[in-house]
């Protein structure tokens, strides 16, 4: 196919970039959440404003890189701490589209397929979602796809400095996500095979594994203070891999507890073309884009898939990140074979394009409502107030969910001067954020469960 980045009449590749990051940001920062959070996205807004880069479970669930972006994203300037915190998932996201925008105009030879591509994601639920909330999976998203941009230059263009390059990036995405390594023997795979058609010097592998370990620096850093502190390798490298959820991890079964409401989620993704135009991609990847690359986005895109569709814990849907960035590709490719093939398929993929990227906001709108209407409810088995389960997983845009400010609010007002407020996890760090930032019933203690249970351990063991 034509290279749309190489021709003489083309859009200069950093404006092409520049654009994607500024649309899509703007899409990201009017509808990002504007105060505290519920669950992760709580703990990982308290961790950013307290500092704490290593937390508490596990060095595997740390995620140091984003803790300290999230640290320097705190001294811009603006007076809404939660805002500042929650935009930088809007940003990130916007990165990792305008990548993917480059990506999939060099291997569908058209740039306006391109923009078709990544505005069909950008619209895409999981995407919107994460990307307007403080979640870690957008920043590992932006990493995972400069990988992919240079990949793909070192299958055009082999040279040692681009290996190193990619490697230095992966371990850097070590530092942001475990996810990272799920690429990993797809990229030793390359390396490999580029040295053995002696593309590569042996001793490029050796560049490779410093920069690998400069990159991972971070997280390598956690896991020798954890062996300086305990004196124990093994559980240190545990941490490190699969934190508390080994089980998960290592799960080989694909229809978890979780899996019916998370399947709902995941095929919001899917009310558009991109799966169809994406099988057509497939079956033509070989002929398009020859045999290592076309294999190796096959290596990648079955990994990353099978992670997510058997990973049984209540978020699988929010790993769904690489895959569908994996899936868009493939997509790319197929609206280029489709266009190609007759001007009729080439207006009815447009009107298709077009019909994907302008409907989902409605769908996402109406099923709430719907729901609503017919009586449908959705109950968690601890109601949380002032929050709409429904409207709060479906809906992705956040820029007016508050019910985890007016729940906070609310409970610290009602125990004041000195109470006791017993917490789980989800709703932990709105309380925490909310006493602290605001000064709200400063003597009212939080605490959880899990401590009080450790109290009348000790208790009992005096």
């Amino acid at each position: 196919m034509d290279n749309p980045l190489t021709s003489k009449n083309r859009i200069p590749l950093w404006i092409l970039w520049c654009c994607a990051v500024i649309i899509f940001s703007v899409l990201y920062l009017l509808t990002a959440q504007r105060g505290v959070s519920w669950q992760d996205s709580g703990m990982f807004q308290w961790r950013i404003i307290s500092g704490d880069i290593i937390g508490h479970l596990g060095i595997a669930l740390a995620h140091p890189f984003y803790i300290i972006l999230g640290r320097l994203v705190l001294l811009l300037p603006g007076t809404n701490t939660m805002f500042k915190i929650n935009s930088m998932s809007g940003v990130c996201m916007a990165i990792a589209l305008a990548n993917l925008l480059v990506i999939t105009a060099r291997y569908s030879g058209k740039i306006m397929i391109g923009i078709a591509t990544v505005m069909l994601v950008a619209v895409m639920h999981t995407v919107w979602w994460l990307a307007t909330v403080a979640e870690v999976y957008s920043m590992q998203l932006a990493i995972f796809t400069t990988e992919l941009l240079i990949l793909f230059r070192l299958l055009e263009q082999p040279s040692g400095k681009t290996a190193v390059l990619l490697f230095f990036f992966n371990g850097l995405g070590l530092s942001i996500h475990n996810l990272a390594l799920l690429p990993l023997p797809v990229y030793i795979i390359a390396v490999v095979t580029l040295a053995r058609q002696k593309k590569l010097k042996p001793a490029t592998f050796l560049l490779i594994l410093t920069a690998y370990t400069a990159g991972a620096s971070l997280f390598i850093s956690l896991i020798i203070k954890h062996v300086s502190m305990h004196g124990d390798i093994v559980a240190a490298l545990q941490s490190a891999l699969v934190g508390i959820y080994a089980q998960a991890v290592f799960n080989m079964h694909f229809f978890g507890n979780y899996f019916l409401v998370n399947a709902g989620l995941i095929s919001l993704n899917f009310i558009n073309i991109m799966l169809p135009c994406a099988m057509i991609g497939w079956l033509s990847l070989k002929r398009n884009i020859g045999l290592l690359p076309s294999g190796l986005i096959m290596a990648i895109t079955i990994i990353e898939a099978l992670f997510v569709i058997r990973y049984p814990v209540p978020d699988q849907f929010t790993f769904l990140l690489p895959t569908i960035a994996m899936i868009a590709l493939a997509a790319a490719i197929g609206i280029s074979v489709l266009t190609h093939k007759s001007d009729v398929q080439k207006r009815l993929v447009i009107a298709g394009c077009i019909f994907s990227i302008l409907m989902p906001p409605f769908v996402y709108a109406a099923i709430p409502m719907f729901a609503a209407r017919i009586g449908i409810e959705v109950q968690r088995p601890r109601e949380l107030p002032f929050r709409d389960e429904l409207r709060y997983w479906i809906v992705p845009w956040k820029h007016n969910e508050r019910s985890a400010e007016l729940f906070a609010r609310t409970a610290l007002s009602e125990s004041v001067p000195d109470g006791t407020i017993i917490c789980d996890g989800t709703s932990l760090y709105p309380l925490k954020i909310t006493q602290r930032l605001e000064q709200l019933a400063p003597h009212v203690r939080l605490t959880t469960t899990f401590e009080i249970k450790r109290e009348l351990q000790s208790r009992n063991a005096e």
